[in-house]
């Protein structure tokens, strides 16, 4: 068996590739109004983008990343090192929600409002989703019933 070269035609096409999926990511992330992608998403495309992703983080934090890569993803995402699972990130998506409620008197809808009210609603639909699946952890649910009234009731389309 002979050794892969980093300069074969195959590395180039895998780093086409690759180069590919960022710009799809980063794309995904200025949609979202900043957010990173959620396996926890209605929307497959996002799914897709956050098992890459989590998969590049993974590889990132064993050393299996090339510094390449890593550059690239740090330029077109600078945050792609943030897991929407964290502790953080669900706390910093729950205060803003809970903002959101108390500023407006209703929950942010997943669409048909501005971008960060989509955002915020799809995170809300994506919390819906995971409970619905037992994949929410029971701390979670607690946080969401105190400070999210109704969040686990998907609300009627809007008629603006």
């Amino acid at each position: 068996m002979t050794a892969h070269r980093k300069d074969t035609p195959r590395s180039a096409a895998t780093a086409s590739r690759f180069a590919q999926t960022v710009g799809e990511l980063a794309a995904a992330v200025r949609r979202r109004d900043g957010a990173l992608p959620s396996a926890g998403s209605p929307d497959p495309a996002d799914v897709r983008l956050a098992r890459w992703l989590a998969k590049r983080r993974w590889e990132a934090g064993r050393g299996l990343l090339s510094d390449d890569r890593v550059r690239l993803l740090d330029r077109a995402v600078p945050r792609w090192r943030e897991s929407t699972h964290s502790r953080a990130g669900f706390e910093a998506a729950l205060a803003e929600c809970a903002d959101w409620l108390r500023s407006r008197g209703h929950l942010p809808r997943s669409a048909g409002g501005g971008p960060t009210e989509t955002r915020l609603g799809r995170w809300i639909v994506a919390r819906r989703y995971d409970a619905g699946i037992g994949r929410l952890s029971l701390g979670h649910a607690e946080r969401l019933d105190a400070d999210l009234d109704g969040w686990r009731v998907a609300s009627a389309p809007s008629r603006r």
